[in-house]
């Protein structure tokens, strides 16, 4: 309508024109004639006369050639709204017209469908469709919202309309129901893998050979079943390995089960009251193509061995979650792993121009020995080599002291600024008993190097890539582990008493003098540092308490409290406790384990704003399990958490919920 008004006022425009142009020209016309001789009357009529002829074409030619056209314009437009209205109410899609306000004043019968048989003249599309309609109306000419009616999913699209300066939206619903069900049945068909390992098959049945193959059979007739009970594949491709494919649907069913077939074959034991038999599964819970899936299941199985086995480990794109884990591992007699592992490792110390050993903040003796058998390794490669660590630290200012003193080993420590000086492409960090980057000297200097190695015995829930690592749970400490990398890597008798000493002070640490989580391979170890020159005694002098921290412990006295009859917890409520006291602490929870009845130990104790917590277990509960529910780790017998920015009773309370949790799932 305003268009035509515009096309109207224009042509007369032109109209008016052309009437002063043709009054122009016969004025001309006039004096010219009159100049010629003929009479001013006789060309003064004539004129006129042609003038008003001329007048009469120009309006007739303006009502066939622009009138006319408007009107036709009109019914094209009139059949062109017609079509559109019809075209609505006949589309098969709901359609609704809304004012600027949100409320419906037209709608198709679709529309009426989707929300039963009514009239919703007047009504707010808002409250029929649960969206803001503020949301559908913009500067965009189109906008897009997805929404659910009534068990039907639709995406729906406005159009903003203005008329005679009216705002208008135009509200059309497209069914992606269908769409939606075939992009979820899709997902659900998923293929998703998994690999699956028996863990400790071989050491159970390391004396009674004879029932290897009916205990194996037993097992994988129950993995077997499990998975044919939801369609997957189920193949062995090595022995007491195997690889398992299913629909990503039953991965959601394995987690809410908290995949219970761990349990089902922890049921099974070779005699009675003999050790359960366990497995690790690592599952993919990534989107991708197979080999990624496939990448990330290996990645997921790794875990799981990592933290000791007897669990399984799903890998999402941002996290990993962790079933299982309740059983503690058994330490395997077998040193193969320990001999390819020291070839890698010596292999590509070799082939740097520098090697920095690190352990974790506020280090110990097993860190410290630790480090220090890697740069023995590393000087005996050739290759320059630097610890990195905190010589300010009280706690192990007799090792430092002890190392000063030693040829060879007087400018062997730097610290975090110096490290990150002396970094550069061809350098190799080896990382020693700490494998989460939260705990490590220094997470800087782990983050700009290209090659790293880990080796630990702690159970991780950290998810970073590394060169390669060794990361044994079974073993006592990380100690341990060098000490047999050393036996296979070093001539006979090229370790020195003091260096002997230092990497049996961390066994004797973390053993508590072996009383606690020890095997064959623990005093193969020690035999061989002993071998080498170490004493005991003096090795125990490293890390013997002074004098000021055997008072201090009495504040971990003060209050213990038994818990669920069998936990200890002992609570250190002094205001003026300092970083040490988590040390104290430490040691605190290892001598409640001498107490009777007493299968688990935790110490608390607030420092500034932090509440740390130390956990140590007899053997029959996991005590990393409780300190990963708050943030922390550790191993099975020994582990760790700090809860940041909270009171000490708010501490206690968290441990006791994280304590209820573990026993609530077992």
């Amino acid at each position: 309508m305003l268009k035509d008004k515009k096309r109207k006022i224009h042509y007369q425009t032109i109209k008016s024109v052309l009437y002063v142009a043709a009054a122009l020209i016969y004025m001309v016309l006039y004096m010219f004639l009159c100049n010629m001789g003929l009479g001013p009357v006789f060309c003064g009529v004539l004129l006129v006369g042609c003038y008003v002829f001329t007048v009469i074409v120009l309006e007739i030619l303006y009502y066939f050639i622009v009138y006319r056209n408007i009107q036709i314009s009109k019914e094209e437009q009139k059949a062109v709204s017609d079509i559109t209205r019809e075209l609505l109410i006949r589309l098969d899609m709901p359609v609704a017209i809304c004012d600027g306000q949100g409320k419906i004043i037209w709608h198709n019968k679709l529309f009426s469908d989707i929300f039963g048989d009514e009239n919703y003249f007047g009504r707010g599309v808002d409250a029929l469709c649960g969206i803001d309609y503020h949301r559908l109306t913009g500067e965009q000419e189109k906008n897009s919202l997805a929404c659910e009616i009534r068990d039907q999913f639709f995406t729906l699209y406005s159009y903003d309309v203005k008329i005679e300066q009216k705002d208008y939206n135009v509200l059309m619903f497209h069914d992606i129901t269908a769409l939606k069900a075939a992009y979820k049945r899709i997902d659900e068909e998923a293929t998703q893998v998994a690999y699956i390992v028996i863990d400790n098959l071989s050491e159970i049945l390391q004396f009674v050979h004879a029932k290897y193959r009916t205990v194996s059979a037993e097992i994988e007739s129950i993995l077997s079943g499990w998975a044919a009970s939801v369609g997957g594949i189920f193949k062995e491709y090595e022995r007491d390995k195997f690889i398992f494919l299913f629909h990503r649907i039953h991965l959601r069913e394995f987690v809410d089960g908290k995949f219970d077939i761990i349990n089902k074959i922890r049921e099974i034991r070779i005699d009675e009251g003999g050790l359960p038999v366990t497995i690790s599964i690592g599952v993919s819970g990534i989107e991708g193509s197979l080999s990624e899936k496939e990448k990330a299941a290996r990645a997921a199985l790794d875990m799981a061995l990592q933290r000791g086995g007897d669990q399984a480990v799903v890998k999402y794109p941002t996290e990993m979650l962790f079933f299982g884990g309740k059983t503690k591992t058994i330490q395997k007699k077998t040193k193969v792993r320990a001999r390819v592992f020291v070839n890698e490792l010596t292999h590509a110390i070799r082939m740097s121009s520098r090697v920095l050993v690190m352990g974790h903040i506020r280090a110990d003796m097993d860190s410290l020995g630790a480090a220090l058998g890697i740069v023995k390794l590393a000087r005996f490669c050739g290759v320059q080599t630097n610890m990195v660590a905190d010589r300010s630290d009280p706690n192990t200012m007799r090792f430092f002291k002890k190392l000063s003193t030693m040829a060879g080993y007087e400018n062997i420590v730097i610290d975090r600024a110096e490290a990150l000086e002396l970094n550069s492409s061809s350098c190799l960090l080896v990382v020693v008993d700490v494998n989460n980057r939260g705990n490590f000297e220094s997470p800087d200097l782990f983050a700009s190097v290209n090659k790293t190695v880990v080796i630990d015995h702690h159970i991780t829930n950290d998810d970073y890539e590394t060169t390669f690592s060794y990361i044994e749970p079974s073993a006592s400490s990380t100690c341990e582990i060098v000490a047999e990398l050393l036996e296979q890597a070093l001539p006979e008798g090229n370790l020195t008493k003091d260096e002997a000493d230092m990497i049996l002070s961390g066994i004797l640490l973390d053993t508590r003098q072996f009383t606690r989580n020890t095997g064959s391979r623990t005093f193969g170890a020690a035999q061989y540092l002993r071998d080498q020159g170490a004493v005991p005694s003096d090795a125990q002098k490293l890390y013997q308490s002074s004098f000021a921290e055997f008072a201090r412990e009495a504040r971990f006295q003060s209050k213990l409290k038994m818990y669920r009859d069998n936990l200890l917890i002992a609570v250190n409520d002094c205001e003026d406790n300092v970083m040490s006291d988590r040390i104290i602490g430490a040691k605190m929870a290892d001598k409640l384990l001498e107490l009777e009845q007493v299968s688990a130990s935790f110490t608390v104790c607030r420092i500034d704003s932090d509440v740390y917590i130390s956990a140590r277990s007899g053997g029959q509960i996991n005590v990393q399990i409780i300190m990963g529910y708050l943030g922390g780790g550790g191993s099975y017998n020994s582990s760790a958490a700090q809860i940041p920015g909270a009171r000490l009773e708010d501490g206690v309370k968290k441990l006791k919920e994280a304590i209820d949790k573990y026993y609530s799932e077992d």
